[in-house]
């Protein structure tokens, strides 16, 4: 990406060069039309770790004479690189004066003028011809580092017609972002050209060059909640201060990021934090995004380091929506910054609203995103994920990234979990319609204006509205259940916002639950216990026909149970107790069938109330039988008697 570099401009100052006086009776006035031709060259000394710059100059008063005056010029101003060191310049009859000072600009910004004094006053006509040069040496400014791994700086042209040289190494892999260079290789030099340019005021470039070079590693082991880090940090052998630098702030962040995230480490083997040309002009970089190898500009501030850390925990694995991963990543930087006392780059809000040309909805922010995207997609979602803790707690976006890792939905029954990440729970990666559920579920908030048109955009405020509508039905579907909760088929379709299917759902469920209810109540009042399978029925498929025939099926076995019970409270006649005396006791199978039914088995407990019912039925008709049985042994009893006695007495007259 092209870097943004200060447009600086030796055509703005020609109208401050001073006009000196010659022995003339009258005053000299001020003039401004000339022509200040040049050819730059910009020769890159990477083992001197300094790039020599040459301007060749040849400037053209061309201010006409007043009548009775003369124009004349006795200095040339020309801007250059504000990291210039020993400027100077010379003609053909040897050195001359340079005065370095800072001037304000057109734009009002301050520019590095180093103001050429002319060896004799130029007049109309004539023209001076002198080589300015100075040197860029490599130092604190990342916008010029010359060094034997990476070579960086922008390349200007001067005055009003220019030409560009840039001559470097062959060794180096070239690029150039910005107006165009031409290369070419001459045995180990490379050179770039621009040619002729017409607009030297608007052509600007930026020279990156880089080659194989030997790295040098810094190591140390990090004790995190879920496994020691085995933290290497790997940076070029000319910087091996960054290395050092790098290596002390992870190892005082990524047990703070830990803490401040909730989630335990989960990376496999050594973390590898390499340094690395600049590459996103935002300097949050996110390319390596859960990674265990994180590559990071060594031009970037320490903020970067700790944004990139915190990619480790906050991976696409689990967050889909770019927007969502960058401004939590950003989030948890800002709050391990002011622990270690670090100033962030900027303030989001204030950096969010210079952007206003380039707003767009934040859950379109996709990897390949353009340059104005990340311009406001990286300020914008830092300050809308800033805004949240105020309306939960910090701790909620903690909480809403645990139920995350553990499988838990925004409208699961289960409440919040902090266990550790295990395969054992599925994970849908995090986007933006999950994310604003799930803080809802976790805050029992309304969030929605603070996503609204931010993330989803304008067209989103009809889906938002039927959303606002659902989620008030769904409410009402919990309270009418009770601690059985939302029917899965519910949950799913308010989960991907399909709000017509879930409202019809739940319409569907409360329906089922007012039937339910009055099927509870007679159950409560037979005694009975629930089973299982009516609330497993309801919350696989809500009021759906097979709900319905469960619930259908177990009405039909509690009215039967309730019949036989009220009949078995009754009062009983002699003949019915007497017919109840032999077999099984219908208290005994409607205790039977109490049994079965709270464990679920519908048809024997139905067959065991049936069997109950029958006993009660044929109760008078059984003690009918048996008394009957009773009149008829009597009655056999009796005349086996009669017989007897009479026999006796027969015998006893015939032994007389």
């Amino acid at each position: 990406m092209r870097r943004s570099l200060p447009k600086l401009l030796a055509f703005a100052f020609a109208l401050i060069a001073p006009i000196a006086s010659i022995a003339l009776p009258v005053p000299v006035l001020a003039a401004a039309p000339y022509t200040l031709a040049t050819s730059a060259s910009y020769d890159v000394q990477a083992d001197e770790r300094a790039i020599a710059v040459t301007v060749d100059v040849t400037f053209t008063n061309l201010t006409p004479n007043p009548p009775g005056e003369f124009s004349v010029f006795n200095e040339v101003p020309i801007a250059v690189h504000d990291a210039a060191t020993s400027v100077g310049a010379r003609d053909s009859a040897g050195k001359l004066d340079v005065a370095l000072k800072a001037r304000n600009g057109a734009d009002g910004k301050p520019v590095n003028v180093a103001t050429v004094k002319l060896r004799a006053p130029l007049r109309l006509n004539k023209a001076a011809k002198f080589t300015l040069s100075y040197t860029l040496p490599d130092g604190k400014d990342a916008s010029i580092r010359v060094r034997p791994s990476v070579v960086i700086f922008p390349v200007w042209s001067f005055g009003t017609s220019s030409q560009v040289r840039v001559q470097l190494p062959a060794a180096y892999e070239v690029r150039a972002d910005g107006d165009p260079l031409t290369a070419a290789r001459t045995g180990d030099i490379t050179t770039l050209s621009s040619g002729k340019i017409a607009d030297p005021q608007h052509w600007l470039a930026l020279i990156t060059a880089d080659r194989e070079t030997t790295m040098v590693t810094v190591s140390q082991t990090v004790p995190l909640d879920g496994g020691t880090v085995d933290l290497n940090v790997r940076s070029w052998a000319d910087d091996e201060a960054w290395g050092q630098r790098t290596l002390k702030l992870l190892t005082d962040a990524l047990p703070r990021l830990q803490a401040r995230i909730g989630l335990p480490y989960a990376g496999v083997g050594p973390l590898v934090v390499t340094e690395a040309l600049p590459s996103d002009a935002s300097g949050i970089d996110n390319a390596s995004a859960g990674q265990q190898e994180l590559q990071i500009g060594f031009d970037q501030p320490p903020f970067t380091v700790l944004h990139q850390a915190a990619h480790i925990w906050l991976g696409p694995d689990l967050i889909a929506d770019r927007w969502i991963r960058e401004g939590l990543a950003s989030h948890y930087a800002q709050l391990v910054a002011r622990d270690l006392k670090l100033e962030p780059p900027y303030d989001p809000v204030k950096q969010a609203a210079a952007q206003k040309d380039h707003v767009f909805p934040l859950a379109e922010w996709t990897v390949d995103g353009t340059p104005d995207q990340s311009a406001y997609g990286y300020p914008a979602s830092w300050s809308l994920i800033d805004g949240l803790p105020a309306k939960g707690g910090e701790g909620a976006l903690a909480t809403v990234l645990q139920r995350v890792v553990t499988g838990v939905g925004a409208y699961d029954p289960a409440g919040p979990k902090a266990a550790a990440a295990t395969t054992e729970h599925p994970v849908t990666p995090l986007d933006s319609r999950s994310f604003l559920d799930q803080l809802e579920a976790v805050t029992n908030q309304d969030l929605a204006a603070d996503f609204g048109t931010t993330v989803f955009g304008e067209q989103s405020a009809p889906l938002i509205t039927q959303r606002f509508t659902a989620r008030d039905a769904y409410a009402k579907l919990l309270a009418a259940a009770g601690d059985w909760g939302a029917p899965q088929p519910a949950r799913a379709a308010m989960s991907e916002w399909r709000f017509d299917d879930a409202t019809a759902q739940m319409a569907e469920a409360r329906a089922w639950l007012g039937d339910r209810d009055e099927l509870l109540a007679a159950i409560e009042k037979s005694g009975l216990s629930s089973p299982d399978r009516l609330r497993d029925q309801y919350q696989t498929g809500g009021g759906d026909a097979d709900s319905r025939v469960e619930l259908e099926a177990e009405r039909a076995v509690v009215h039967d149970y309730q019949a036989v019970l009220d009949r078995t409270t009754g009062s009983r006649s002699f003949v019915e107790r007497l017919g109840l005396l032999a077999g099984t006791d219908p208290d005994a199978l409607l205790a039977s069938a109490h049994g079965l039914f709270a464990d679920g088995d519908l048809r024997g407990a139905a067959d065991a109330t049936s069997q109950a019912k029958l006993r009660l039925a044929g109760a008078q008709t059984s003690g009918l039988l048996r008394l009957a049985s009773v009149a008829v042994i009597i009655l056999v009893a009796l005349a086996v008697v009669i017989y007897l006695l009479r026999r006796r007495r027969t015998l006893r007259r015939h032994d007389a």
